[in-house]
């Protein structure tokens, strides 16, 4: 059974961490043999993560320029540069996994629905089944997006959402047997190595370029700024902890909010320091091993939640509050400023009886996410193959 990987790359963690989560899984049953778009990395990325490349790059659905030109004339663009060829034929592919994470909504418009549906019928007509496995869905506000995604439901073969909210808005759209709900399902990797810790008693922000331009509807301009400020003096202030601005993110807008925050906030505080980690998997143990974790990146928060670390979120999607919902720690996830909130969820994280309920609530609750990310898997296999 050779299957496809779509929406998955290196540079942004949390897909890294997506397309190993299914490499783990899948690693249990031999006949799978997995692949990868020669876009979505190196060949040594690639080969490394456990992937084989198709012949055949094929861009994310949200690069809309560049989907539509590798879509159309990736059978050209592959003898033109080395690093779009691969060795297996696309073809004989028998089925597609979709790990887009957050792609398919009015956030990011009508363009990538059109896109994951030429992929579909794409690999419908070479009879090979279409998986989207667990990510946020929606809203999906517009006339054309609402008909495009509903196309989406009728023709793939099984349609997950990592959410409630997600999973009722794909429900509104069609009533269909084929949608299901279920948690990330990076939130069972494991990192088998043992590592020495490279900080100590440290918290931990993760800054998100993305609330500055689709978070702006929610947060003010310079808000979102103010509130990391807010949490990070109160850290200097009223702990002894050392923070950590971790980049989640090897694009350049991460980087530069984070040493932006350095540099014209905290330059002489040797207490705050700026992170940059290419390991996932060291990422990862670094998010485990905060004394409490702030973020806005979606996956550094999955990290930390489902290693039992108590977080907050900052976020401007509903996939943060729907996460934070399913660890019934709801009041710490923020997707518009609340300063009486926020000052009171900041006081909770540091003082040790709240603190205390906050990490039982976590750690009951990945009991509960860990069982049902088992039963997810069993449902993906038995479509694989039907």
């Amino acid at each position: 059974m050779n299957i496809l990987v779509v929406g998955g790359h290196f540079y942004n963690k949390g897909a890294h961490l997506m397309m190993k989560a299914v490499v783990e899984e899948l690693a249990k049953y031999p006949e799978h043999k997995l692949f990868l778009s020669p876009c979505a990395g190196t060949k040594e990325q690639i080969k490394n993560l456990g992937y084989n490349t198709i012949d055949y790059p094929f861009k994310h659905v949200t690069d809309y320029r560049g989907f539509e030109i590798f879509f159309r004339f990736g059978s050209i663009l592959k003898y033109l540069r080395k690093q779009y060829r691969g060795e297996f034929p696309v073809d004989n592919i028998d089925a597609v996994i979709d790990i887009s994470g957050f792609a398919y909504s009015d956030q990011w418009g009508k363009e990538a629905v059109k896109n994951v549906n030429k992929l579909i019928n794409y690999f419908k007509k070479r009879n090979a089944k279409y998986i989207f496995l667990p990510q946020a869905f929606g809203p999906f506000s517009g006339k054309e997006i609402r008909e495009q995604m509903k196309d989406v439901l009728k023709n793939s073969d099984l349609i997950i959402a990592r959410d409630n909210n997600s999973y009722e808005m794909l429900l509104s759209l069609q009533k269909n047997e084929k949608i299901k709900l279920y948690p990330d399902i990076t939130i069972t990797i494991k990192d088998l190595e043992k590592r020495n810790e490279i900080f100590s008693n440290y918290s931990c922000i993760v800054p998100n370029e993305r609330m500055l331009d689709q978070g702006r509807e929610y947060w003010p301009e310079g808000e979102y700024l103010e509130y990391v400020k807010k949490a990070i003096n109160k850290l200097l202030k009223e702990t002894d902890h050392n923070i950590i601005i971790l980049i989640h993110d090897k694009g350049i807008g991460d980087t530069n909010l984070a040493n932006q925050l350095k540099s014209r906030e905290y330059i002489d505080e040797s207490r705050v320091k700026v992170h940059y980690e290419e390991d996932t998997m060291k990422l990862k143990f670094i998010l485990g091993k905060a004394n409490l974790v702030i973020g806005s990146r979606f996956h550094a928060l999955v990290s930390a939640l489902s290693q039992n670390v108590p977080s907050m979120a900052l976020g401007w999607s509903h996939k943060y509050k729907m996460l934070f919902e399913e660890y019934s720690v709801e009041d710490f996830s923020f997707d518009k400023p609340n300063d009486q909130m926020y000052s009171m969820c900041l006081e909770n994280l540091l003082k040790e009886e709240p603190r205390k309920i906050m990490e039982d609530k976590i750690r009951a609750s990945n009991l509960v996410q860990q069982r049902k990310n088992k039963q997810m898997w069993s449902e993906v296999i038995e479509v694989i193959n039907s």
